[in-house]
C-alpha cells in the first residue's frame, strides 16, 4: 500500500516500528479475509473458497449502502460478518454498530462472540492493546446488560458501540452520544432474521417488511448514497481513513418464496450474491452438482440430496443447501 504509516492512522492504532507487522497491519484494515486469516487463524480455518472470497469482498465493499448474502448454512455467514465487526472495531471504522436475529439471544450470541474475542485474543491484544471499557472522565460507559462499548486502550476513551436487537424490536431514534457527538447507526447487520414457521403467515411476513423496511433501515442517519446506492469514495490520497456515512447488510436463506430475503435481493438498491452448497444438473432435477468442491465433492451433495429426498424433505434441502424458495420438478396442487 502506498500509505504513509506514519501519516495514517494506522500509528495511532497500532504502536510498533517493526515493518512486517506494520505491513500486516496495513493490509488488514483493508481485507477482512486477510486480517481473519491472521488474527484469528483457529476459528477461520476452512478453505477460503471462490464463494466466501466473493462475500469477504462484499463485506469490504465499503461504497456499497445496502448488501445481501444469500448462503447455504454452514457458510460461514454469521462468523464473517462477526470478523468484519471485530475488524472494524480493531481499526475504529464504525462508532455504532446494530446485530439482529430473530431473537434477542441470537443476537446477544453474536455480539458477545464479538467482544469476547476482542477481550481475549492475545493477537489482537498485543496488536491493537484492549479495549474494555473503564471508567471515562470519571463516568463508566455501560448501557443496560446487553449492549457494550469497546474504549481506546491508552485514553479508556469510548470509541464504537454494539447494540443487540431482535426482530421487531423497537430500534426507532436508536443513537449514542459517542466521540462528543450524537450518532446514529453506522454498521447495521441483519442475520437470519426469518423464522421458518412464521414466515408461512402472510400476515407476519407483513409485519416483518413493515419492521425492516419502516423502521430498521431509517436508524441510519440522513445521508443519502449517490448513483446506484453507492457511495463515492474520494481519493485514498486525500482521505485514506475514509470510512461511509453508513452501511446496511442483511445475511438469510430463502424460507419463502414471498420471504423479506427475497424483496431485500430482488430490490434495485441492494448489491450481493447468492452462495449454495449445490445445484441442478439438468431439466430431470434429480442431480446434483457442488458449486464448493474445495469443500464438497459432486457425490458429497448428491449423497445428502437422496437422503434428503427419502425423507421427502426436498424444500428443505432446497432451502438450506441450494438458497431456493422450494425443490423443483415435485409435482404439487396450486
Amino acid at each position: 500500500m502506498d500509505i504513509d504509516w506514519k501519516h495514517s492512522r494506522m500509528s495511532r492504532i497500532c504502536n510498533t516500528a517493526e515493518p512486517w507487522l506494520q505491513e500486516i497491519v496495513m493490509r488488514s484494515s483493508v481485507d477482512t479475509q486477510y486480517f481473519c486469516e491472521n488474527f484469528m487463524p483457529d476459528i477461520y480455518n476452512k478453505p477460503m473458497t471462490e464463494q466466501r472470497q466473493k462475500h469477504f469482498q462484499l463485506l469490504d465493499h465499503d461504497t456499497v449502502a445496502y448488501g445481501y448474502v444469500v448462503a447455504a448454512r454452514g457458510f460461514m455467514k454469521t462468523t464473517s460478518i462477526e470478523g468484519k465487526m471485530i475488524k472494524n472495531t480493531c481499526f475504529r471504522q464504525s462508532p455504532f454498530n446494530m446485530f439482529c436475529s430473530r431473537t434477542l439471544d441470537n443476537a446477544k450470541t453474536s455480539t458477545e462472540n464479538i467482544k469476547n474475542i476482542l477481550l481475549t485474543n492475545s493477537d489482537i491484544r498485543d496488536t491493537f492493546g484492549c479495549f474494555k471499557a473503564v471508567k471515562y472522565q470519571g463516568v463508566n460507559p455501560t448501557f443496560g446488560k446487553d449492549a457494550w462499548f469497546a474504549a481506546d486502550p491508552d485514553t479508556s476513551e469510548p470509541f464504537t458501540f454494539f447494540l443487540p436487537k431482535g426482530r421487531g424490536q423497537q430500534v426507532n431514534g436508536a443513537k449514542i452520544y459517542i466521540a462528543g457527538r450524537n450518532c446514529r447507526l453506522t454498521f447495521g447487520v441483519c442475520d437470519d432474521l426469518e423464522d421458518r414457521e412464521e414466515v408461512l403467515s402472510e400476515e407476519l411476513r407483513k409485519k416483518l417488511e413493515d419492521w425492516y423496511f419502516g423502521a430498521f433501515i431509517k436508524c441510519v442517519d440522513d445521508t443519502y448514497p449517490g448513483a446506484k446506492y453507492l457511495w463515492k469514495r474520494p481519493s485514498l490520497a486525500k482521505e485514506p481513513d475514509w470510512q461511509p456515512p453508513w452501511r446496511i447488510i442483511y445475511q438469510d436463506t430463502i424460507k419463502h418464496e414471498d420471504a423479506l430475503m427475497v424483496k431485500v435481493m430482488t430490490a434495485s438498491e441492494y448489491h450481493g450474491g447468492v452462495y449454495p452448497r449445490c445445484k441442478y444438473v439438468d431439466d430431470t432435477f434429480q442431480k446434483v452438482v457442488s458449486c464448493a468442491p474445495e469443500l464438497w465433492s459432486d457425490e458429497d451433495v448428491q449423497r445428502d440430496f437422496d437422503l434428503h429426498k427419502r425423507h421427502h424433505k426436498e424444500d428443505i434441502f432446497a432451502m438450506d443447501i441450494m438458497c431456493m424458495p422450494m425443490a423443483k420438478g415435485q409435482g404439487s396442487w396450486t
